[in-house]
């Protein structure tokens, strides 16, 4: 099972055990039916560091809308209807 830990506000310094670690941006969103071992879809960005390396990362399609709509229920007022 894969596990999320949604925090709907943060502040500076709130992982710690991330200081120093590289950033970048999200580039790519895809979905793939069957993508995970158990048979569910999964779904997979895609992002590129600061210097260049891309980064590829896999979650559950349930895992990545249960986020969202946590997102979109703190902070909904910002994209509209």
């Amino acid at each position: 099972m894969i596990h999320l830990n949604i925090r709907l506000e943060i502040e500076d310094g709130a992982w710690p055990d991330l200081a120093g670690a590289p950033h970048g941006e999200l580039e790519r969103v895809a979905t793939l039916k069957g993508g995970l071992q158990s048979g569910a879809t999964s779904v997979t960005l895609v992002g590129r560091l600061d210097d260049g390396q891309p980064v590829v990362i896999e979650t559950s399609l349930k895992v990545f809308l249960a986020a969202a709509v946590a997102v979109r229920a703190r902070h909904g007022e910002e994209i509209g209807p």
